[in-house]
C-alpha cells in the first residue's frame, strides 16, 4: 500500500533511485544498479500489447506483464537467479507458444491472491527482489500514434512492428483511454533523489509512462536529478535519424520542457561488422554533434559491451549512474 512505501522511503537512508520505462533497457540498469547500495524502484509501462502479453490481455483480461516480468528478472537477488532465469524460458510449441513462463507465473498468483497488486507483491517475496517493481498505472489502456502524414496506428506492437516499409516520423502519441496513475508509482517519484529515463524504445517504452495522467506533472515537481540515458542507436519504426539533442527534446515535449539535468551517451565506435548489422536492422549510431537545444548536461561515455550482443553494459552503466549521484550521497562501493 502507498502509506507503508512512503514509511519505507522515510525509514531508509539510501539514495533513491526510481527508474523509468520498460523493455529491456530498463532491466539493463536494473541489472546493474542491483549490487549498490541503493533503493531501487522500476516504474514500468503497461502498454505493451504484443506477443504473450498481448495475448494474455486479450484472452484472460489481465494487465500488461511483459515489462513486469523483465524487472522482477534484473532485480531477483542471487539466491533466486535460477528462479529468475526459469521466469524468462519461452515456450517455442504447443499451445503455449511464444509465452514466457515468468508472465503464466504472474497470471497464477494473481489469480491465487485475488487481485494484481497482491500477486505482484507475492512475486516480490518469491524472486527476492532487490527494490521495488512499480506498474505505473492498474488500468488497463491503448497506446496510439500519429504519424507526420496524418494516418493514425494503434497498439504498442502495431507501433513497435509497423506493417509498412516506409514509415513516417512519430508526430505524437497517447493514450486510451487516459489512465490513471498507480499511488505507488507516485510516491516514488515524489520521493526520489534520481529519476533515470531509458534506455530503450522512446514512444513505446518511455514515454507511455509519463503519459499517464499525473505523472509528468510528479516528475515536474519532484526535486531529484533527473537523467537521461540515451539510446546508443536509432530505430527504423521510431526514431530513424535521430540525434542525442532529438531524443533528449521529444522527452522534453511530454516532460516539459528545461525538466532534464542529464542526457548520459554512449560512445559508439563500434567495428565494421557490427556497423553493418545495425544498418541491416534499419538502425545508425547515434549522433552527439548537436548539442545546443535543450539545458541537459550532455556526458558522453564508455557504456557498451565489447563481447557478444551490443547493448548498453549493465556495469559500465551503474558506474556512471552512481558518478552521477547528488554529491551527499554518493557511495560507489557495490554490496558485498
Amino acid at each position: 500500500m502507498p502509506s507503508k512505501q512512503k514509511a519505507h522511503y522515510k525509514k531508509t537512508k539510501l539514495p533513491r533511485v526510481v527508474a523509468i520505462g520498460g523493455g529491456h533497457g530498463t532491466a539493463v540498469v536494473l541489472e546493474g544498479l542491483r549490487d549498490y547500495p541503493v533503493d531501487v524502484s522500476a516504474i514500468v509501462s503497461m502498454a505493451d500489447d504484443g506477443g504473450s502479453s498481448g495475448i494474455l490481455r486479450r484472452e484472460l483480461g489481465v494487465l500488461a506483464l511483459g515489462d513486469v516480468r523483465r524487472a522482477l528478472v534484473a532485480l531477483a537477488g542471487d539466491e533466486c537467479r535460477l528462479l529468475a532465469d526459469i521466469a524468462e524460458y519461452r515456450f517455442t510449441k504447443g499451445a503455449l507458444a511464444g509465452h514466457a513462463l515468468g508472465n503464466l507465473m504472474l497470471v497464477a498468483l494473481e489469480r491465487m491472491t485475488g487481485s494484481f497488486s497482491k500477486g505482484l507483491h507475492a512475486a516480490h517475496e518469491l524472486f527476492g527482489v532487490r527494490g521495488h517493481v512499480i506498474p505505473v498505472t492498474l488500468e488497463s489502456a491503448e497506446l496510439c500514434a500519429e504519424y507526420a502524414d496524418g494516418s493514425v496506428v494503434r497498439g504498442e506492437k502495431n507501433i513497435d512492428m509497423p506493417k509498412r516499409a516506409i514509415v513516417p516520423a512519430i508526430r505524437r502519441v497517447w493514450l486510451e483511454p487516459n489512465a490513471s496513475p498507480n499511488p505507488e508509482a507516485l510516491v516514488a517519484i515524489r520521493s526520489a533523489d534520481v529519476i533515470i529515463f531509458g534506455p530503450g524504445d522512446l514512444y513505446t517504452s518511455i514515454v507511455p509512462n509519463i503519459l499517464v495522467r499525473g505523472v509528468a506533472e510528479a516528475i515536474k515537481k519532484s526535486s531529484a536529478k533527473k537523467i537521461m540515458i540515451v539510446n546508443y542507436r536509432t530505430k527504423r519504426s521510431e526514431t530513424n535519424g535521430f540525434s542525442a539533442t532529438d531524443f533528449v527534446r521529444e522527452l522534453e515535449r511530454y516532460l516539459g520542457e528545461g525538466v532534464l539535468d542529464v542526457a548520459l551517451c554512449a560512445i559508439t565506435r563500434v567495428s565494421p561488422d557490427r556497423l553493418a548489422e545495425m544498418l541491416r536492422e534499419g538502425g545508425e549510431p547515434v549522433s552527439y554533434a548537436d548539442r545546443g537545444v535543450s539545458r541537459a548536461q550532455l556526458i558522453i561515455r564508455s557504456l557498451l559491451t565489447t563481447r557478444g550482443i551490443l547493448r548498453h553494459d549493465p556495469k559500465k552503466l551503474a558506474r556512471a549512474i552512481m558518478a552521477l549521484l547528488p554529491a551527499k550521497q554518493k557511495n560507489g562501493n557495490r554490496r558485498a
